[in-house]
């Protein structure tokens, strides 16, 4: 994404349609893309001190021992280490931005639409007719910080590999603020698409985003979306929803969350007022691992909420009424 000289915290969104997500299914990530992370370390005056390259497997590996990534490489050298770590962490954002867009052929767009080449803009990636397919929408929300378009986290790609630290297993199967950057995108792209079937996967900072949007665009967003899970979200209903019951009501019905924890996946977890929706375990107490892990049970749940063809849908209007 684009870090702004006064280092706003930035949020990325894709609009993935949905069938790219059941391409991925025991594929490598890395099919025929091996060899191409050590083309952008190569000339780079780390190109010695960053010999690796992500194998079949999407692991990142050493060219010359196969080992893991090595943080403390020089010795007694904290900042050399930490700003080697900090450009293989500048390589990795720029590769998984090429893998969206060769492997999972997504295009980046860049927002606002309008602005001029001396105007600060984000961009998101979507798959090529996402706004025009009548079936399902997927959007992807990550969390706040260092992650980066595609990242689930930094850190476990580096030592997890790509399958469980970049969101690409969810493809294939948001400057501003984060919330202005969502609703821009929504205002703009979604609520204009010829989708019927809207769906939100949302992990950390990103779910208090949805939420925020559910507020901002109420009757838009219950009509359009049918479904989110949120992932260790930090929302708050009892603070964001301001006290309405329809909100609280369609949060209980349509959203259910996975959270960090020791039970095994999909056991609940019961209950808490800030959540307002059912609570089950991600099956890991890795904050990281969770997106990776709850993947199948995710797609499993937003497969059982999508409406029977035919039936008809429930119609909400501005001052909180609804017709069937």
């Amino acid at each position: 994404g684009i870090i702004m000289a006064d280092r706003l915290l930035l949020l990325e969104l894709w609009i993935i349609s949905k069938r790219l997500f059941f391409y991925y299914t025991s594929r490598n990530i890395l099919d025929q893309q091996t060899k191409e992370f050590r083309k952008l370390t190569e000339g780079s005056e780390y190109q010695e001190d960053l010999k690796y390259d992500f194998n079949i497997k999407g692991e990142l590996r050493h060219l010359d021992t196969n080992e893991s990534f090595v943080f403390n490489y020089y010795k007694n050298g904290l900042e050399q280490n930490h700003k080697r770590y900090e450009v293989l962490g500048h390589f990795i954002t720029q590769y998984v931005y090429e893998l969206l867009e060769r492997v999972c052929m997504l295009q980046k767009v860049y927002i606002p639409t309008d602005a001029t080449e001396d105007e600060p803009r984000s961009f998101f990636f979507m798959s090529k007719n996402a706004l025009t397919s009548s079936s399902s929408l997927i959007i992807l929300l990550q969390d706040k910080g260092v992650f980066c378009a595609g990242q689930w986290g930094r850190r476990t790609i580096v030592n997890e590999g790509l399958r469980h630290g970049t969101q690409i297993p969810f493809i294939k199967m948001a400057l501003s603020s984060p919330e202005e950057h969502t609703m821009y995108v929504w205002d703009h792209f979604i609520a204009k698409s010829a989708a019927r079937n809207v769906a939100f996967i949302a992990h950390g900072y990103g779910g208090l985003v949805f939420v925020d949007l559910l507020v901002q665009r109420k009757c838009e967003v219950m009509n359009k979306v049918y479904s989110v899970a949120f992932i260790d979200s930090t929302h708050n209903m009892q603070h964001q929803s301001r006290h309405d019951l329809e909100i609280q009501e369609w949060i209980q019905q349509h959203c259910r969350e996975w959270v960090s924890n020791s039970k095994p996946l999909n056991k609940t977890v019961g209950f808490l007022m800030r959540v307002s929706c059912p609570i089950f375990s991600a099956g890991t107490e890795k904050y990281d691992l969770a997106p990776s892990c709850c993947l199948q049970a995710i797609f499993k749940y937003l497969k059982s909420m999508l409406k029977p063809t035919g039936m008809k849908s429930v119609q909400w209007h501005e001052k909180g009424s609804f017709e069937g």
